[in-house]
């Protein structure tokens, strides 16, 4: 009994100081880099001159998430008046969109429902 307990010690020791040893390959030799390809380009891109002085308009600034098919849809409508987009919750769980807008020199907030369509008031 004596000897098993240093044996297993022993044991012990030995495979906790060769788990230490964590042998990663470098693959970045021998692997070709190539870039890689955007899947769509869906995105159309407009250079827009700003409208607003001292406020770039040209891409609207997202507080928070706003979804994709949206910021561009806000965009075409907007071209290049519209500063930034804030999503607020309003009616349950109906997402509605604060937009920051500049008219000849001057800001005023609209909003718009989830599918892009301008709320009057």
């Amino acid at each position: 009994m004596i000897k098993i307990i240093p044996t297993i010690l022993l044991i012990i020791t030995g495979n906790s100081l060769f788990a230490q040893h964590l042998h990663y390959s470098d693959k970045t030799k021998t692997a070709i880099n190539k870039p890689l390809k955007p899947a769509s380009d869906k995105v159309v891109y407009h250079e827009w001159p700003d409208r607003c002085p001292a406020i770039s308009g040209s891409i609207p600034v997202l507080t928070n998430y706003v979804p994709g098919e949206l910021v561009l849809k806000l965009t075409e409508i907007y071209k290049g008046h519209l500063y930034s987009i804030t999503s607020l919750m309003y009616d349950k769980d109906k997402p509605h969109y604060k937009l920051k807008v500049c008219v000849k020199g001057e800001i005023k907030y609209d909003y718009a429902d989830e599918t892009g369509n301008i709320i009057t008031n």
